[in-house]
């Protein structure tokens, strides 16, 4: 079964702020799902980015992880009747 989750990520540093082991030009994206931007990991590619998003999507979705919070929506009439 495969399901479609939104994320959002950016690129950070430079070369000469990161140690070795970072991307070859030095930055470091962090991400998260949509849904849980307190849980940020990262990749030295987008390919690595995605591949630990989808490790950590299956851990806070089976409950590995204590008190996830989680972003919602509320919709309501703010002018109309109580």
């Amino acid at each position: 079964m495969e399901i479609k989750k939104k994320y959002i990520y950016w690129s950070e540093g430079s070369r000469s702020e990161r140690e070795i082991g970072s991307a070859q030009d030095g930055r470091v994206l962090l991400g998260y799902i949509d849904g849980y931007p307190e849980y940020v990991t990262w990749g030295r590619s987008l390919d690595e980015l995605k591949r630990n998003l989808m490790f950590m999507y299956r851990e806070i979705s089976v409950g590995e992880v204590a008190q996830v919070r989680r972003v919602s929506e509320l919709a309501m009439d703010v002018f109309g009747d109580a």
